[in-house]
């Protein structure tokens, strides 16, 4: 798909077999978003873990970007994106339940409505 072509994650939707579905042109935007905003995430929990250890230790980070330009240089440009696998799975499957359980109740209400009311108005002729 188009999009897939553009976040070039289409080993994604080959997997798949949803190209053209909802499903893919969903994925593959979160995907890139992730990839680009999860160093950020990374920096901000060095930075929240090292509040937690000040009354033990110095200060080992000043700010973000000296947060980042240490880890990049002690660690290797790989330790921005630690922990990235099982943080898509976790986004992957509450998106995946969060449209499941809508759909199913979208579906239930829709069942009762029509019992109640007989015809949806916006279904009339």
């Amino acid at each position: 798909c188009e999009l897939c072509e553009l976040c070039k994650l289409c080993e994604l939707c080959e997997l798949c077999e949803l190209c053209s579905s909802f499903s893919c042109s969903f994925a593959c935007p979160l995907a890139c978003s992730m990839l680009a905003v999860y160093p950020l995430d990374t920096i901000k929990k060095r930075l929240q873990a090292q509040t937690f250890a000040m009354a033990s230790s110095k200060v080992q980070y000043k700010g973000m970007l000296d947060c980042a330009i240490m880890v990049v240089r002690e660690e290797g440009a790989r330790a921005m994106y630690r922990g990235l696998a099982p943080t898509m799975m976790k986004s992957m499957l509450s998106t995946g339940l969060t449209f499941a359980i809508f759909t199913g109740t979208r579906a239930v209400l829709d069942g009762l409505f029509d019992a109640r009311m007989g015809a949806r108005p916006d279904e009339e002729e």
